[in-house]
């Protein structure tokens, strides 16, 4: 089952490259091809 077809949050997301899980937390790397636009780049969430 799909947690987000919004990128997370943002829609210049297109892909999660990295998930480490923790005691409490999961930590997401996502994928984002868009450097130039204001909210491309990649995120750590």
């Amino acid at each position: 089952m799909a947690e987000s077809l919004r990128g997370l949050g943002n829609d210049m997301n297109d892909g999660v490259r990295t998930l480490v899980s923790g005691k409490k937390a999961l930590d997401v790397g996502t994928a984002n091809p868009m450097n130039l636009h204001p909210d491309g780049g990649w995120e750590l969430l």
